[in-house]
């Protein structure tokens, strides 16, 4: 597991594939990583283009039983992106201790930010599934719609901001516009 990067200035692109097997990302942040930061990288045309496929721009997945802790994702640009059944940027699973600060999140095909909890990310004994105690603030979430996802068939259901089952999250302003949903909270799997 990592500790201690910072992943910034890059410009990530053109990751593609029509296999619902394959699940493309820009960033993917997985295990018990800590100290990592995300810092003014350029994430676009990342996409899935199977009906059952998914993809992200930037995910940070606590899938093993010590928490991904002290994560900033900070003034990246995630645009144009074909997400599937996914989201921009995500956070789920076993994580603790995020920022999500000043990001331009626009023009992709499902929801932008997404916080998550009991997806099942992590099946180790012990293991906390669930985002928590993060700051989401300041960040720019434009555009992002659904509505011409192969993966919803039309379905206008994308929010700018989405909290699935995240526990203490701060969201905070942030302008969020022109997405099919504001801000949506809930949680589908608990």
């Amino acid at each position: 597991d990592a500790e201690g990067i910072r992943i910034q200035n890059f410009e990530i692109r053109n990751i593609k594939t029509d296999d619902e097997d394959r699940y493309p990302a820009g960033i993917l942040i997985r295990g018990s990583s800590r100290y990592i930061e995300v810092i003014n990288n350029d994430i676009h045309h990342v996409a899935n283009y199977s009906e059952e496929g998914n993809a992200h721009g930037i995910i940070v997945y606590g899938n093993k039983a010590q928490a991904i802790e002290h994560i900033t994702i900070k003034e990246n640009q995630v645009h144009n992106l074909i997400l599937g059944k996914s989201e921009s940027l995500t956070v789920t699973g076993n994580v603790n201790k995020f920022i999500i600060d000043q990001n331009s999140i626009y023009d992709n095909n499902n929801i932008g930010i997404d916080i998550a909890g009991y997806y099942g990310a992590c099946s180790e004994v012990n293991c906390m599934d669930v985002a928590r105690n993060g700051v989401v603030s300041n960040n720019l979430v434009i555009r992002n719609s659904s509505a011409k996802n192969i993966a919803y068939n039309g379905s206008n259901s994308a929010a700018g901001i989405y909290v699935d089952g995240g526990k203490d999250i701060e969201i905070i302003n942030n302008m969020i516009s022109e997405n099919d949903f504001g801000l949506s909270i809930s949680s589908e799997k608990y």
